[in-house]
């Protein structure tokens, strides 16, 4: 819970309320715009590795979906192959899809649960480690976080280890829900995406992009799209594949993709 008179970490000014739920709200800075969740339940790193394990068999049941994601995801990196680090991946289905596209790639996760599960069923090359702790040997050319920037705590440290992981020239490619999109002003409190017991922050293109620039890195392209949504209910489908659509059209997609340089 932060306090009424505490700063924001990254600019050192104040927050003031920009939404709440029931169990929660959200906190914007007055200056940069960077939002913050303050929830009263129980956090995702609060869950027993039990829990996480039953849910990781859950989303083996809807790996298409997850590869797809992944696709999605990998295909802003560029061209050339190299090696490659997954920051928060999981049961590994980034680093898979990296794998399979020629790169060498690997993931780090805090949850032993959803490593151990990944390496017998998806990739082997996980390790369940967190990121501050984890110290390799070689450098990367690249570093992934796909829909995972928003649960660190600290930003600015997140960023830095990333730097020390990276080779010169490193890229950096980071997705996040987009707050400013079409489908949180539609929904509001049941927006997909908002996951308040889970998300530390939420951020919109530019916040994004400060917090990322504010570290030394040269932002190379940022793209707003929105995530591919697979609902059993047919009329659903296809009220989101329109929704999301014209959302894609007029710039308000619901998350916010970029690529930077270190």
């Amino acid at each position: 819970m932060i306090s009424k008179n505490s700063l924001n970490p990254h600019c050192k000014h104040r927050w003031e309320k920009f939404f709440s739920g029931r169990d929660y709200r959200l906190d914007k800075c007055v200056l940069c715009g960077i939002i913050q969740t303050v929830s009263k339940k129980k956090t995702i790193r609060e869950y027993s590795e039990t829990d996480i394990e039953e849910a990781v068999k859950i989303y083996w049941t809807r790996g298409d979906e997850w590869r797809q994601f992944s696709r999605d995801f990998l295909r802003f990196l560029p061209k050339k192959k190299g090696r490659l680090l997954d920051v928060g991946c999981g049961s590994g289905w980034t680093v898979a899809e990296a794998n399979r596209r020629g790169h060498r790639a690997c993931g780090i996760d805090l949850s032993k649960g959803m490593v151990s599960f990944g390496k017998k069923r998806i990739d082997k090359n996980l390790t369940a480690v967190s990121l501050q702790d984890f110290n390799p040997s070689e450098k990367f050319d690249y570093v992934t976080m796909n829909h995972v920037f928003e649960h660190f705590p600290d930003l600015t440290e997140c960023l830095q280890k990333i730097r020390k992981l990276l080779k010169p020239h490193g890229r950096i490619l980071i997705a996040v829900p987009n707050i400013n999109s079409l489908t949180f002003r539609i929904f509001q409190r049941r927006w997909y995406p908002l996951s308040p017991w889970e998300h530390i922050w939420q951020f919109t293109p530019e916040t994004l992009a400060k917090v990322i620039k504010d570290e030394g890195f040269l932002i190379q392209k940022t793209v707003v799209n929105s995530m591919s949504y697979n609902p059993k209910n047919p009329f659903k489908k296809l009220g989101f594949i329109g929704l999301l659509g014209f959302a894609n059209f007029i710039g308000f997609g619901d998350q916010v993709v970029i690529l930077a340089k270190k």
